[in-house]
């Protein structure tokens, strides 16, 4: 067992730029006419922290968030927000503490999807294999 994963590290090594070239395992996902189609991370990382409140045309931003203990809430926190899932949780505690604002709500993918289609500004995060239909594919830029 220990010789396989010396294998699969090995492999990964050898790859451009190590595991990081692998593909996101998530897609982030906006209210369609509501949401641009094209965001810096910054600007997402910000809409997430709600350090901002809207979209530059002028539209509340409304970010949801996936459980705590989803694999791909733990990738795309650490790729948008640069912060482990414990550093945001510290994050909102000392935001909580001085009552500047709340956390955006925690859903299920299914629940994510859906209230990004019914709410206006909202924006949110499911993994690449969800339906997503209607909704705007939001690029993230550097």
């Amino acid at each position: 067992m220990r010789r396989a994963w010396i294998l699969v590290l090995g492999l990964l090594s050898t790859l451009p730029g190590g595991a990081r070239e692998r593909a996101a395992q998530y897609v982030v996902i906006g209210n369609p006419g509501t949401v641009p189609v094209r965001i810096e991370r910054a600007v997402l990382a910000d809409v997430f922290l709600k350090k901002a409140h809207e979209w530059p045309g002028g539209e509340n931003a409304r970010p949801v968030d996936l459980p705590a203990q989803s694999a791909v809430r733990d990738e795309f926190t650490r790729e948008v927000l640069g912060r482990s899932i414990g550093a945001v949780r510290n994050y909102w505690a000392q935001v909580l503490f001085s009552g500047r604002d709340l956390p955006p709500p925690e859903l299920s993918e299914a629940e994510v999807l859906k209230y990004v289609r019914s709410t206006r500004g909202a924006v949110g995060y499911v993994g690449v294999a969800q339906p997503l239909d209607d909704l705007t594919v939001v690029q993230v830029s550097e």
